[in-house]
């Protein structure tokens, strides 16, 4: 049995040998920088394809936390809280019925959505009518700079004061 383990456990190393002088391992190339940041201010991200370098990918939580703590010069901890807090606090306000309002992004506005009283079951078309209640939703708002810098029609201004 000892004897079969020591088999095995140098038949893992001679593989993982073989494999290492075929093959380098892979390396993820540096993303592009984006093009909303100024020339030289970042040259490599330390998140995933998902970088926002234009390809349609998403930023995480972990992700956003990670470029606070990198601009700002915070541990990731508290680039992490200050961006829980911040949801938090726009969660509280709109759960309230307050509209938020972010210079430069946009606004969080809680809004009712009617009652529709005639609405058509589709898997059931000639069945009887449904009643969907009113409900409370959460609407946002981009303001003109967001959406001119998501268009490309307009260049993102940093408002922080570090560069």
């Amino acid at each position: 049995m000892i004897s079969r383990a020591i088999q095995l456990s140098r038949t893992a190393a001679a593989l993982r040998r073989q494999t290492s002088a075929v093959a380098p391992p892979l390396a993820r190339p540096p993303a592009a920088p984006a093009a909303s940041f100024p020339p030289g201010r970042q040259t490599q991200r330390p998140f995933g394809d998902s970088a926002g370098d234009g390809g349609g990918g998403k930023i995480g939580t972990s992700d956003l936390a990670k470029r606070v703590a990198m601009d700002r010069g915070i541990t990731l901890t508290a680039s992490r809280e200050i961006i829980y807090s911040v949801v938090d606090c726009i969660t509280e306000a709109t759960a309230s019925g307050e509209t938020v309002s972010i210079a430069g992004f946009g606004k969080f506005e809680p809004v009712i959505q009617k009652a529709n009283q005639n609405q058509t079951n589709p898997q059931d078309p000639k069945g009887p009518k449904l009643q969907i209640p009113e409900k409370r939703r959460v609407k946002f708002r981009p303001y003109k700079h967001l959406a001119g810098v998501v268009e490309g029609t307009e260049e993102h201004k940093r408002r922080s004061g570090k560069d």
